[in-house]
């Protein structure tokens, strides 16, 4: 590309009545890549201008109409900054002075000399550029003014020694202080004296070494309250790197700290009850333990001996017991049996819920095939499918945990008894990303309204004469699920079996 010959993203009018200097001038203009507007008179060349505002506007004195001084007088009028070039083939002073007193950016004598032109359009665009820039920068200062009014945070601007220079109105709203009243005083006028003065102290030595600070105050307001805020304060600098200004952001986070002080006050209040209640738990336990410990010395004796009674009684005097008392005799020593189970669950029961913990990987797939092996020998002449999961392991106590799967894959044998064919199975669920392990029959099931009596101890849902046991098994499972995190519910429906969940954490 030649010289002269640059590309603008400027707009010029070109007022000019002599065909000759209009084509001369419009061709180098075009060249130079000018958006171009064009008049042959005053007028007309008025009319353009208030319609699209140009950036620069070229145009001759003697124009028929309205001549150019008079149309630069009106474009002065509407913009005192527009960007003027006067041309003329006349020597006259008069007109030169004119142009002066206009405010004329430049003033050229026909015929137009092309390095002339060019160096009076570049200071016309340099004209424009730096308008351009202000503009722009009056806009920004503007826009960022209106930020800091607006802002919904207190926004505080001090010097270097940390005196008020500018608030805007949320530290109004905040401090209870108007401008003229903090504007030239220090920043201790906020002080409350509840802040440490360490905390001070390691605020300046960070601002005065140029970095940001941030962190949380207690400050007093003009009426004298307390209230707390989370700021964070930055050193403004100059064009130099020097710090001139500090800039305070702060939000106000009373409420917050209130209501962490009540949280506080609360999680102690709940502390202090945890650690009662536990106590006066641990008393009960030991209690409890030393009731079941002396119920399972004080009864297991009689109980023998009343067992033994009856049995003796059978063998020895067979021959004077009729039908009837023989029946009641076998019944005795029946009790006798059943009261013992009770008490040997109750005393495991206890037992359970006191022993430590060894927590390991526990195969629980293992134990299951175990229990399940073990059931089966039992009575082997039973038709019972069992499923069990492979790879099953989880931490825990492997002692209680096996109490577990012998409770619930021994009520799952039991309760499928009276069918021809039985499926038990073991298996292992995902759910909200956490494993959930299950034991399921096909036997006798329940009905759901009773599923609250089921881990209660001696609450039975089924007849002992239907199904024998203690009425202890599934409590025993519910501590030990408790014991290690977990909870235990089940599922089931009237002769379609049962399905008992469990988690473990």
């Amino acid at each position: 590309m030649k010289p002269g010959e640059r590309k603008h993203k400027y707009s010029v009018l070109f007022v000019e009545s002599d065909p000759g200097s209009f084509t001369q001038i419009a061709k180098l203009l075009s060249k130079r890549g000018y958006i171009l507007y064009v008049a042959e008179n005053g007028q007309v060349g008025l009319r353009i201008y208030k319609d699209v505002t140009p950036d620069i506007v070229i145009t001759e004195i003697g124009l028929p109409f309205m001549n150019g001084l008079e149309m630069a007088t009106q474009i002065r009028a509407l913009n005192a900054k527009a960007q003027i070039i006067l041309t003329t083939a006349h020597r006259d002073t008069d007109h030169f002075l004119d142009a002066i007193n206009i405010g004329i950016t430049a003033y050229l004598l026909k015929p137009v000399d092309t390095d002339s032109l060019f160096a009076a359009l570049d200071k016309c665009m340099e004209n424009v550029k730096a308008e351009r820039e202000l503009q722009e920068l009056t806009e920004r200062t503007a826009l960022l003014s209106s930020a800091l009014e607006q802002s919904p945070s207190a926004i505080a601007i001090t010097d270097t020694s940390g005196n008020i220079e500018y608030v805007n109105p949320k530290f109004t709203e905040l401090t209870g202080y108007w401008p003229d009243e903090v504007i030239g005083q220090n920043v201790r006028i906020l002080k409350s004296g509840k802040t440490p003065p360490e905390v001070y102290s390691n605020m300046w030595g960070t601002i005065t070494a140029g970095r940001e600070w941030e962190g949380e105050i207690q400050n007093k307001n003009k009426d004298g309250k307390y209230y707390w805020e989370e700021l964070k304060i930055s050193p403004l600098r100059n064009l130099a790197g020097t710090v001139i200004k500090f800039i305070k952001v702060a939000e106000d986070v009373t409420g917050r700290k209130r209501t962490e002080d009540e949280i506080r006050k609360l999680n102690s209040e709940l502390e202090y009850r945890v650690i009662q209640r536990n106590a006066l738990l641990e008393a009960s336990n030991k209690e409890l333990d030393d009731f079941c410990d002396a119920v399972s010395h004080d009864l297991r004796g009689p109980l023998s001996r009343l067992q033994g009674f009856s049995h003796v009684l059978l063998e020895e005097c067979a021959e004077r017991l009729d039908v009837q008392g023989k029946l009641y005799v076998e019944r005795i020593n029946q009790t006798s049996r059943d009261l013992k189970r009770i008490i040997d669950a109750l005393l495991k029961l206890s037992q359970l819920t006191r022993r430590g913990m060894a927590h390991q990987n526990v195969d629980l797939s293992g134990i299951a095939h175990a229990v399940a092996d073990g059931l089966i020998k039992s009575q082997p002449e039973r038709c019972v499918d069992f499923v069990i999961a492979p790879d099953v392991v989880v931490k825990g106590d492997s002692g209680l945990l096996k109490v577990v799967l012998e409770n619930l894959l021994g009520n799952a044998w039991k309760f499928t008894s009276k069918h021809q064919r039985a499926r038990i199975e073991f298996g292992v669920a995902r759910t909200d990303n956490k494993s959930v392990y299950f034991v399921r029959d096909d036997g006798a099931g329940f009905d759901m309204k009773y599923a609250n009596k089921l881990f209660k101890p001696f609450q039975r849902i089924h007849s002992s004469d239907e199904f024998s046991g203690t009425g202890l098994g599934l409590a025993s499972v519910q501590r030990i699920i408790q014991r290690h995190g977990g909870r235990i519910w089940v599922e089931g429906e009237v002769e379609k079996g049962a399905t008992f969940y469990f988690t473990v954490n």
